[in-house]
């Protein structure tokens, strides 16, 4: 397996106080940008998406984008899985994402870097059968069309750890009025390169 998959390492009452408290009020924002490669507005980048950039840094010292309001809870829950993982790690990237009945994510990977990883966090405190699998894919490469090489469905609470550089998407509820939303961590465990 590609995927590190850690479940039952959040209580519900949790999951329900930060998809209330965290995510329902936050603001999502429909023209985000994924992988921003221009500077300095970032109007470039490999992919657009609903979803809200909470904290980003392009070194040690210089951090790019911070959302105070959403900050906080948000590193409570990066903490909780630090511990459940048993690493320490540097972060990089915060960025929350919600998919709609009928939008598919594309296939995309968040780096180009081996020693990056991205911590994904599926948030709705609760998932019904009848709102389809909305499952996270690893693709043999990058293509939509291209072979699924690993699959995990929609479970509140999972964490999935996975290359940041691997190809993956993320597939949308098959119900309307039915979002699916996640957190991602992007970190490594060498932060060298980001020393100014």
């Amino acid at each position: 397996m590609i995927c590190d998959v850690y479940d039952n390492v959040f209580d519900v009452r949790y999951l329900h106080e930060f998809f209330d408290d965290t995510l329902s009020p936050m603001g999502f924002n429909i023209t985000n940008i994924a992988n921003r490669k221009t500077q300095p507005y970032g109007n470039s980048g490999s992919h657009r998406l609903l979803g809200k950039l909470v904290f980003s840094r392009r070194n040690v010292n210089d951090i790019q984008d911070i959302d105070l309001q959403n900050f906080h809870s948000c590193m409570k829950m990066y903490n909780i899985i630090e511990n459940a993982i048993g690493e320490r790690l540097y972060l990089q990237n915060i960025s929350v994402n919600l998919q709609p009945y009928g939008i598919d994510g594309t296939c995309h990977a968040d780096s180009e870097y081996n020693d990056e990883f991205t911590i994904l966090v599926m948030t709705n405190p609760e998932w019904k059968k009848e709102w389809g699998t909305a499952a996270f894919q690893l693709l043999e490469k990058y293509d939509n069309n291209a072979q699924v090489i690993e699959e995990h469905e929609y479970v509140p609470g999972r964490v999935l750890v996975i290359p940041s550089i691997h190809p993956h998407r993320g597939l949308a509820p098959t119900h309307p009025y039915v979002y699916r939303s996640s957190i991602v961590f992007r970190v490594t465990p060498n932060f060298d390169r980001y020393l100014p």
